[in-house]
């Protein structure tokens, strides 16, 4: 597994971190487990998706009894 390497990469793009925290949250909507995953803390993971949120001007995922979906503009992304 090669996401613990990617995300140590000091030279690695702010905007491309977003992104692979997206997509790899997306992959399988499990937040804690992604974070892991990703070598960040928790917290850091709805965060960073919660700032790319905000720059795109909505929301990617919609939680509901515990299960977590994707909104329009998630499937779209």
């Amino acid at each position: 597994d090669l996401m613990p390497t990617i995300f140590n990469d000091p030279y690695l793009n702010t905007e491309f971190f977003k992104f692979a925290i997206f997509l790899i949250s997306a992959e399988t909507l499990h937040f804690t487990r992604e974070a892991q995953r990703c070598n960040v803390s928790q917290p850091a993971l709805p965060r960073t998706i919660q700032k790319l949120q905000a720059e795109l001007g909505g929301s990617f995922f919609l939680r509901e009894h515990g299960q977590i979906y994707f909104t329009e503009l998630g499937k779209t992304i």
